[in-house]
């Protein structure tokens, strides 16, 4: 990174490419599970990435790499719709996209505002991501419930 602002590249230009670095190993195969898309597209929100400038940065890599064979139009084709098929599918991949607020959650628990609330809702977001279909208002208020009574 120093090298890149020696260059002078503009800061928002050093932290996209930092992003990329950090995404760079994230597999993403034939193989790759619904739950492990999910994971894959919830942490390039995380670092403000487009799943298309992962997948360019990953045929760019897998083409750059002299040991390997460039990815096929086929291995694309099947790594976009792994992609596709869960971003489609209305999964949450932030955990603003739940379907309950900090505010409900408060009321619902009866807490004061405090980070506790975004601890739960950081809860609610990885059970979200294992099972998409839990991101209702009514599941989510039931895991909360079920959460009060673990402790």
């Amino acid at each position: 990174m120093k090298d890149l602002s020696a260059l002078r590249f503009p800061i928002r230009d050093r932290e996209y490419i930092k992003a990329l670095i950090k995404t760079h190993m994230r597999p993403l195969t034939p193989d790759t599970t619904p739950r492990a898309a999910r994971r894959l597209l919830s942490m390039l929100d995380q670092y403000g990435l487009s799943y298309r400038d992962f997948l360019r940065m990953r045929i760019a890599d897998k083409k750059g790499n002299l040991a390997k064979s460039p990815y096929t139009l086929l291995d694309i084709r099947v790594r976009l719709k792994r992609l596709l098929d869960e971003i489609h599918g209305s999964s949450a991949f932030n955990i603003n996209d739940l379907e309950i607020s900090g505010h409900e959650i408060a009321g619902l628990l009866n807490l004061p505002p405090s980070p506790k609330i975004g601890k739960i809702k950081a809860r609610l977001f990885e059970k979200v991501l294992d099972d998409p279909l839990l991101n209702r208002n009514a599941e989510l208020k039931k895991l909360c419930l079920s959460f009060q009574t673990e402790k």
